[in-house]
């Protein structure tokens, strides 16, 4: 299969085609363009080294590699699912490090803030909210904040004109928020809405 063809699948097929050739390495380059830099980004958001953020990348698409079978895109997207084995590996490579330096697990509370647990919280939620957006809507911020893609790159990748990719991706922040608000976020007011005192 060549590269175009390839670029032409949807997630569910790509992860597909990987479990079923294992040996396609032109896949496993398809799946890294699509989400290596979100994946590095994040890493190197939770780490901030960013030798160890291109190690654990590396990991977490070997084990995307390795566990593609296990894959379901009708249980989320596969953004969301290579979220979790990034957080996998980044508290693996903590609880070595841990070990390594001799640490207690007692301790571990220190470094697990509230601020580490909301962004969890937040992130899962975040996830859920997504599932509940339309595969055209949910595409365009998939690629926009987890793939860092610019309006024009989205619009060359997709084939629709850029004018849609706006529409789109206005249209799903609104839904997003609707659906965050009905998990129990609380969006500040707008300041144009605040009243002078």
């Amino acid at each position: 299969m060549d590269d175009t063809a390839l670029g032409e699948l949807d997630d569910g097929q790509l992860m597909k085609l990987i479990a079923e050739e294992p040996h396609n390495s032109e896949a496993a380059r398809e799946l890294y363009s699509r989400y290596g830099t979100a994946v590095y980004s994040w890493i190197r958001k939770m780490t901030g080294d960013p030798v160890k953020s291109e190690d654990l990348t590396q990991e977490v698409f070997l084990r995307a590699w390795h566990r593609a079978s296990t894959y379901e895109k009708d249980k989320g997207t596969l953004g969301a699912w290579l979220y979790g084995i990034s957080r996998n590996c980044v508290a693996d490579a903590m609880r070595k490090e841990r070990e390594v330096v001799g640490v207690p697990e007692q301790e571990l509370s220190k470094y697990a803030t509230s601020l580490d647990l909301e962004a969890v919280w937040i992130g899962g939620q975040v996830a859920a909210a997504l599932k509940t957006l339309s595969n055209e809507h949910r595409q365009v911020l998939e690629m926009a904040y987890f793939e860092h893609m610019t309006q024009k790159e989205i619009a060359e990748k997709l084939r629709i004109p850029v004018g849609t990719v706006k529409s789109r991706t206005f249209k799903a922040l609104r839904k997003m928020k609707i659906a965050l608000e009905n998990r129990g976020f609380e969006f500040p007011p707008k300041a144009s809405s605040l009243s002078r005192e």
